[in-house]
């Protein structure tokens, strides 16, 4: 919920020259307003794995396999990813690694059902004669095809995030070897000697700079060829064994946990243990919605939803959304798949959206939709195909960067049309995504608060298009006109100047908020400021509940006034506010509550001087669920 925080902006003027075009007059659109200043959360970046069939690129010529390298990573040309997950997967007891075994697993060797094995993908240790394809030599961890693909990656995108996330343990640790099973708890401390060597031997023999480490995948989940965890004792393998191992050895890496199936921060064991949340850096989950396939299969259009996590932002972990399945190759997937990444960034409020593989394969007579991957080979015939979620991603991936911030905007101004924005916190630059989901056009307004320019310069990607060009669209008192075809995804980039500004904002836990009456705690709706709101717990009309926030100016000066607060169809349509400002009381204003959540609304220009007790007043008046979230006052004169 927070405290009231003061934000300066320094001006930063920019030029920006680009192409307009006219826009024709129309009847008033849907809006939706751009707040430069109120500053969300760090966006880290995009990304998939690179595991399991990134072999099947051998199916390609090499002019084919660049054209899926620059697809993936190019940053002019393509979607400009910056995140790759690797999965190693635990060796044999039959080599080196016989005199770290126990003595009843001397002899045990890789899982031979391991994908990464058949394909030829990880090894702990390289044969004693080089491999003829030149990639291995004696004496040295291997891992082909992955570091193979984290070279091409790097090679388009030098600041590339590489983590290392294990699926299964080495087979001679576990209870039961080649089978779910989980690891045998007098193995773990072989397991975390075994989990940093493998950090540092991909660092300094391969060359790949791991930045994140992860130590099981959908911990509890059952099924072929993995590890198997509950939360209590991964929660207490990482505090016990991983992080005490990690310091021994001086290796700094961030820790990922712990990568559920399905969409949560609900991991008592682990949320319940001060020492693991204090060596946890982010908390990554999957996002599948269920069923015998996780949902990607059959329901594909309802797969990769995220929601609020309470637990993850209060603790003030990073957020990553770890794995989801991009579905079939579609228009209609591909425009979905970005809407879901909108409601990620603008509801969830996450900071890196990574994908499940890069590249899927079959060996199958026809070339199968490319539910497992962005895009699908197939084996036998050569024939490959880059998904348009591959398009829609890039809309967001190629323009907002690696330490670009979200910023609030709001989130969805009509009926199938999401919006979102992120600016470039050094340089003035931003970034407006809008997901049109609906299949004819769409009209919305932009309103550009805090910040001017002249123009906008779009990019779009449809059914016929791929992250095209279009011409610019111009930015006519402070608003530009968009223009949303069907089943498209649209990014317009400006670049601007920012006016100084002096920005106060009382949330609902500072000691300048007060209320009368009973009033509840949620995080139920989604888009409130902080970490959550107060309602006042009835549908019913009560004059002796209020919420009061104090103004913390310390300037004398004219101010606009913004209320926040989320919406519902439970919500009063005509909440009374009261403003209290230097000589004289606003009464009569109201607010619906109803529409218009999740952003700033302007309530009014008004002049305040500190320590007078100024301030704004809401009460629950109105039938409906009155809802007290923040206060906003911005300096304009």
């Amino acid at each position: 919920m927070g405290r009231f925080l003061r934000r300066a902006v320094l001006g930063v003027p920019i030029l920006l020259t680009v192409l307009l075009t006219g826009v024709p007059a129309r009847a008033a659109d849907p809006v939706a307003t751009l707040e430069w200043n109120d500053v969300r959360q760090n966006v880290e970046g995009f990304g998939a794995a690179s595991n399991f069939f990134v072999r099947y690129l051998d199916a390609l010529t090499p002019g084919q396999q660049n054209q899926v390298f620059d697809a993936l990573f190019d940053g002019s040309a393509g979607a400009g990813m910056t995140i790759v997950r690797h999965e190693p997967w635990g060796g044999g007891c039959d080599g080196d690694e016989a005199v770290r075994c126990p003595a009843d697993r001397v002899g045990t060797k890789p899982n031979p059902l391991s994908h990464s094995m058949r394909a030829g993908e990880f090894e702990l240790n390289c044969p004693n004669t080089p491999d003829p394809s030149g990639r291995c030599q004696p004496g040295r961890l291997r891992d082909h095809y992955q570091v193979w693909f984290h070279q091409q990656m790097a090679q388009r995108q030098p600041g590339a995030l590489p983590w290392l996330n294990y699926h299964n343990a080495p087979e001679y640790m576990k209870a039961v070897p080649y089978d779910n099973s989980p690891v045998r708890q007098d193995q773990y401390q072989a397991f975390a000697n075994y989990l940093s060597r493998t950090v540092q031997a991909y660092r300094s023999q391969l060359g790949v700079p791991v930045a994140i480490l992860s130590m099981a995948n959908e911990p509890p989940l059952s099924y072929a060829d993995k590890t198997v965890w509950s939360h209590a004792d991964l929660n207490r393998f990482t505090r016990d064994y991983m992080v005490p191992t990690l310091a021994r050895d001086g290796v700094d890496v961030d820790l990922m946990l712990a990568e559920d199936v399905s969409f949560s921060d609900v991991n008592d064991a682990i949320y319940n243990d001060p020492a693991t949340m204090a060596a946890m850096d982010i908390h990554a989950t999957h996002a599948y919605s269920g069923g015998a396939d996780g949902g990607w299969q059959t329901q594909p259009l309802n797969n990769c939803q995220s929601a609020p996590l309470p637990r993850a932002k209060s603790a003030g972990k990073r957020i990553w959304m770890s794995e989801c399945t991009p579905g079939p190759t579609t228009t209609q997937q591909g425009v979905r798949n970005a809407r879901r990444i909108h409601e990620f960034f603008t509801g969830t409020q996450g900071n890196a959206w990574v994908w499940w593989r890069y590249v899927t394969g079959d060996d199958n007579a026809t070339l199968p939709d490319a539910r497992g991957g962005l895009v699908t080979i197939n084996d036998k015939t050569g024939a490959y195909e880059i998904g348009k979620t591959v398009w829609t991603t890039a809309q967001f991936s190629r323009f907002v960067r690696p330490g670009w911030k979200r910023i609030d905007t709001t989130p969805q101004p009509t009926t199938g049309v999401y919006v979102s924005s992120y600016k470039d916190p050094t340089t003035g630059r931003f970034a407006t995504v809008v997901v049109n989901e609906n299949t004819t056009a769409a009209n919305v307004d932009l309103k550009l608060s805090g910040v001017s320019t002249t123009s906008l310069q779009p990019y779009r990607t449809s059914a016929t298009e791929n992250v095209a060009w279009r011409p610019a669209v111009a930015v006519t008192g402070g608003t530009a006109m968009l223009n949303l075809p069907g089943q498209s995804v649209t990014t317009y980039l400006g670049s601007g100047s920012y006016s100084t500004a002096t920005e106060d904002v009382v949330d609902n836990a500072s000691p300048l908020f007060s209320k009368t009456g009973t009033w509840t705690a949620s995080t139920g709706a989604s888009g409130y400021w902080g970490t959550g709101y107060w309602h006042d717990g009835t549908t019913g009309a009560d004059t002796g509940k209020t919420a009061t926030w104090t103004s913390p100016i310390t300037t004398t000066g004219r101010y606009e006034v913004y209320l926040r607060y989320t919406s519902a169809p439970d919500r009063p349509d005509a909440a009374p506010v009261e403003i209290n400002y230097a000589g004289g009381v606003t009464t009569g204003l109201t607010v619906n509550q109803r529409t218009g959540g999740g952003t700033w609304k302007l309530l009014g220009t008004w002049p305040f001087a500190p320590g007078s007790g100024d301030h704004v007043k809401i009460s629950a008046a109105d039938a409906g669920y009155t809802v007290a979230d923040a206060v906003r006052f911005v300096k304009v004169g």
